[in-house]
């Protein structure tokens, strides 16, 4: 990820399989379509939650925010593959 991403931009891991991406100079509305271009340059599979950041929201309720947003996108695929 961190070759696939610019010098401002953070990669960190926060447990086990699960990581956040800080891009501090991306507008959430460009942030799926980037995640799209990582997913598709890894060699595995994986989901993604993406939310915005306004100086009103703590990084605490940006993080969940995003990270329901990750599960639904799981639970949605997993529906897809039981079809």
């Amino acid at each position: 990820l961190r070759h696939s991403l610019r010098p401002d931009d953070l990669v960190a891991r926060i447990g086990g399989d699960e990581f956040v991406l800080v891009l501090p100079q991306t507008p959430p509305e460009a942030a799926p379509a980037l995640m799209r271009r990582l997913r598709e340059e890894s060699p595995t599979e994986w989901s993604f939650g993406a939310a915005g950041w306004d100086p009103d929201t703590s990084f605490a309720q940006v993080f969940a925010q995003a990270d329901a947003i990750m599960y639904e996108r799981k639970r949605q695929r997993r529906a897809a593959k039981q079809v």
